[in-house]
């Protein structure tokens, strides 16, 4: 008999017996190969299941074999299905995307008593369809405005239009960022004459999308956060390029000005700690034949004039944009089959043949719905065992004068990463203004008066020999992490597709990735898809409170590890 992991008894023998007799009436056909089930099963009457016992069951799934699915009554279960496809269970219905429904043989539920939720995780994300037409949680809003935004001549701004009435949609697309704008324009190219409504929930360029730090780094090994290796990493570099190449083909044949900047970047540290993650660097550089130019204390003070850096190297990898502008040209420049309304959050989705989302009085239906609203995803129900939320904040400075523009250095515009995760990036613009980023909260945005203060601080502490620190402007911007950096991408549902964890890489992942998406609902295959089918696969994420300790735990190391 299956023991208890957390005491070792028996488990509970009516419970058992129930998990045999469902077991003979629901069964799962595919045709992939051994594929191994953990089961693990929460008792009714244990529903804390972090400090309560657990039953774990090991099956297996062999090819082209039917395979019962167990679960007891009146439990909740999670079923994590390694190295296969994503599905969408619930105890009435169950299905495997690019595979047949499943068949599902029931008994009479009040024999059975199954007050129990049955979710599959798979692929790295947990499959909850939306109930009712209220199913979407209320979208907040920003508390601050970006700055890039607001430096831009009114004549550059996309125009807003806000969704009015009703229509009727081959495609709905959730989410005007990057990889919302490559996924409509992709579709548009795979479906001319078809219309195509692209929906979000701020003004053009308010999301995330245009409150980045416009790096474009395409090498995988020369950004913050490098913990892939290996073919995994082959793949994260290729879809960066891929994504750097789509954006200047784009940009080119429809004369976006985005301050493209082909000038690579410098990756500084300031810690003991930095510095070995700088030798560990270029040493993954080396290996991979990547140049660089490694700078002398002289160096740094002439080129970027940053007081604490006592190592920095210069890559040529990277392009600087400004980001709001590119996302409002891309926007502008969408085929004419494609309509935009910002200003219009999703408020209600109703599954159904088509499906339906619904902004305040008005409403959308389409036949097949794709979300690419990152951290909003959660909203819809689903990602959210597999991503978390977190606030980075940045200030931009008023234009400068030329004896303080000289303080960081000789060059009109630069950008900076730092080596350790929590380090500033900064940016020298061609506007004659500073960018500074630094800091970061998780799940909620910081109140201005809490933010300002910090960043002029590090400011100072960066950059001494300013005469001032105050910036014109400051905000905050939203990501989605996953817990092994790898994006949540594919099909959710019947129709319906979804892209989220952009893992701050925003701007050539998720354009790539975007594009990739389109591909898929439009069965184009490529080498590049197929590895992204093969490597999209999120980690599971604890519910709280587990989640937010995990987080803590992990900065006060990083933290740890710098004052060391």
């Amino acid at each position: 008999m299956p023991q208890c992991l957390a005491h070792g008894r028996p488990a509970d023998a009516v419970a058992l017996a129930q998990f045999d007799l469902l077991q003979r009436r629901l069964r799962l056909e595919t045709e992939r190969k051994d594929i191994g089930l953990e089961a693990f099963i929460y008792g009714a009457a244990e529903r804390q299941p972090w400090t309560k016992s657990i039953v774990r069951h090991r099956l297996n799934i062999q090819h082209r074999s039917a395979f019962p699915v167990s679960v007891y009554a009146n439990a909740s279960v999670c079923l994590e299905i390694q190295d296969t496809g994503i599905c969408v269970v619930d105890i009435l219905h169950l299905c495997i995307p690019k595979f047949e429904p499943a068949r599902c043989l029931r008994g009479s539920p009040s024999r059975l008593d199954l007050h129990s939720a049955l979710s599959v995780v798979c692929r790295g994300h947990r499959r909850r369809k939306p109930k009712g037409r209220d199913s979407v949680r209320p979208y907040t809003a920003y508390d601050s405005v970006s700055g890039w935004n607001q430096i831009q001549k009114e004549g550059q701004r996309c125009h807003d239009e806000q969704l009015r009435g009703g229509r009727r949609a081959k495609f709905a697309v959730v989410g005007a960022g990057f990889a919302g704008v490559a996924a409509a324009r992709r579709l548009a190219e795979f479906y001319p004459g078809q219309e195509i409504v692209l929906l979000d929930a701020l003004p053009a360029g308010e999301g995330a999308a245009g409150r980045s730090s416009g790096f474009m780094l395409d090498r995988v090994e020369t950004k913050i956060d490098a913990r892939n290796t290996g073919p995994q990493a082959d793949w994260q570099t290729a879809i960066l390029q891929s994504g750097l190449a789509w954006l200047h083909d784009t940009i080119s044949a429809r004369n976006i000005d985005c301050d493209w900047q082909d000038i690579g970047h410098y990756k500084t540290s300031t810690t003991l700690q930095g510095a070995r993650e700088l030798d560990h660097l270029l040493a993954r550089l080396d290996g991979k034949g990547i140049s660089y130019r490694r700078l002398s204390r002289l160096d740094i003070s002439a080129e970027i004039g940053a007081a604490q850096c006592t190592n920095a190297v210069w890559l040529p990898n990277c392009v600087l944009v400004q980001p709001a502008r590119l996302i409002q040209g891309l926007l502008a420049t969408l085929p004419d089959q494609v309509k935009v309304y910002t200003n219009s959050a999703v408020d209600r989705f109703d599954i159904g043949n088509p499906h339906t989302l619904g902004v305040g009085p008005h409403e959308i239906k389409a036949d097949l719905v794709v979300f690419c609203n990152n951290v909003t995803l959660p909203f819809f129900g689903y990602g959210g065992q597999r991503q978390l939320t977190v606030y980075t904040y940045a200030g931009m400075t008023p234009e400068l004068d030329d004896q303080e523009l000289a303080k960081f250095g000789t060059a009109a515009a630069w950008g900076v990463t730092p080596v350790e995760r929590l380090g500033p990036t900064t940016r020298k613009l061609v506007s004659r203004r500073f960018l500074f980023r630094a800091g970061f909260s998780y799940k909620k945005e910081l109140p201005f008066a809490h933010v300002e203060p910090y960043l002029r601080h590090m400011y100072s502490q960066r950059y001494p020999q300013l005469k001032s620190h105050a910036f014109e402007y400051v905000w905050g911007g939203a990501l989605s992490m996953t817990r092994n950096g790898a994006p949540i991408f594919g099909r959710m549902a019947r129709n319906i597709y979804a892209l989220s964890g952009c893992n701050a890489s925003g701007i050539l992942k998720m354009t790539a990735l975007g594009k990739l998406l389109a591909e898929e609902i439009a069965d184009a295959d490529s080498p590049l898809l197929t590895d992204t089918r093969r490597f999209a696969r999120p980690q599971w994420i604890p519910p709280e409170p587990l989640r937010s300790l995990a987080v803590s735990y992990n900065v006060a190391r990083m933290k740890k590890a710098m004052r060391n």
